[in-house]
């Protein structure tokens, strides 16, 4: 399986259906600066999560694996995909917003942050501001870069 971006509505309105079953953020999906990545079988989206472009930092969104997909290692293929996009796009470090994977997110990097230390761009996104509860978990990753 291959991870790929999402540009037809279609595949879209999948993603949209699984974000919706796990109770994470759909309102913004259709915003430019959001990029969504899918792993798919036979033509159904199976697993998928967004990049989202805030200034100079980026926000992991949403990681999502269907259930009948789960402990197949999926998230973390997308996980590393999206890392890998992010350092492609400049960034140093990945922040994201969880009500309910903050362990998951630690055993892979990401670090709790305090809400009032985290970049201008990241506090005045809708994500930060209006869409996701004030109850979740900032977190943030450094990202390394590999030299040859």
């Amino acid at each position: 399986m291959q991870v790929e971006v999402v540009r037809e509505h279609e595949k879209r309105a999948q993603i949209r259906g699984l974000l919706q079953a796990e109770g994470l953020v759909v309102a913004d999906l259709d915003e430019a600066a959001l990029t969504l990545w899918a792993l798919q079988e036979q033509g159904q989206v199976i697993a998928a999560a967004g990049l989202e472009a805030l200034a100079d930092v980026q926000l992991l969104r949403s990681l999502v694996v269907g259930d009948h997909w789960r402990g197949r290692g999926f998230a973390v293929m997308l996980l590393a995909v999206l890392e890998e996009q992010a350092r492609q796009r400049g960034a140093r470090e990945l922040w994201l917003l969880t009500s309910s994977a903050e362990g998951y997110f630690r055993r892979h990097g990401y670090r709790p942050v305090l809400r009032d230390r985290v970049p201008a761009a990241l506090a005045a996104s809708r994500q930060f501001a209006s869409l996701c509860p004030a109850s979740a978990v900032c977190m943030c990753k450094t990202l390394t870069f590999e030299t040859n």
